[in-house]
């Protein structure tokens, strides 16, 4: 309502997120596939943004892998990898883009559900130490399906302080050169 009421112009999208991933170890030593039922493994133990302190992530995340879940192996299934990335996950403290890559890197985690951006980044900078593996969304299966819950994200400029400056970063973030490095950074 902030446009509403004529505080910020009009939100405009200009990005949207290509679903989640699972990022696992270089060489995927518990030989983990797009399957949830291998998450819900027993001597499998699964990193995840906190619940209570990114709730924006962890939704995004839990939403997205049990809905997959529900998919592959009926609302059971779906509550009991609820249940795990609720009580059985390690959670981060803070930050978990910094974080959740460090306890795969230390074996204090085997997998994770990231954004396809994050995990993408990680494999990028870090091709020893990490890989990824598709749920839908990335180059490899363009197309998330209806069970990821997408991102979409919008700029807008502050009416009070548009000038020159407002207006122009507006118009930078909608430009095709930046739809660019979006489309290429997944």
């Amino acid at each position: 309502p902030l446009h509403i009421d004529e505080k910020i112009s009009r939100p405009i999208p200009f990005a949207q997120s290509r679903g989640v991933v699972l990022l696992v170890k270089k060489g995927n030593p518990k030989q983990l596939s797009s399957k949830i039922s291998d998450l819900l493994r027993d001597e499998i133990q699964i990193a995840c943004s906190s619940p209570t302190k990114e709730k924006a992530s962890f939704g995004v995340y839990s939403t997205t892998l049990c809905n997959l879940a529900f998919v592959e192996g009926g609302q059971q299934m779906s509550d009991e990898m609820n249940t795990q990335l609720i009580n059985r996950a390690s959670h981060s403290g803070r930050i978990h883009h910094r974080e959740i890559p460090q306890l795969i890197a230390n074996d204090k985690a085997d997998v994770a559900p990231l954004y396809y951006h994050l995990a993408l980044r990680y494999v990028t900078i870090f091709p020893e130490l990490f890989q990824f593996i598709p749920l839908g969304g990335t180059k490899d299966d363009p197309q998330p399906g209806p069970e990821h819950k997408l991102n979409t994200y919008l700029v807008s400029v502050v009416k009070e302080n548009e000038g020159e400056w407002g207006s122009a970063f507006a118009d930078f973030m909608l430009s095709q050169d930046v739809a660019g490095i979006y489309k290429e950074k997944g």
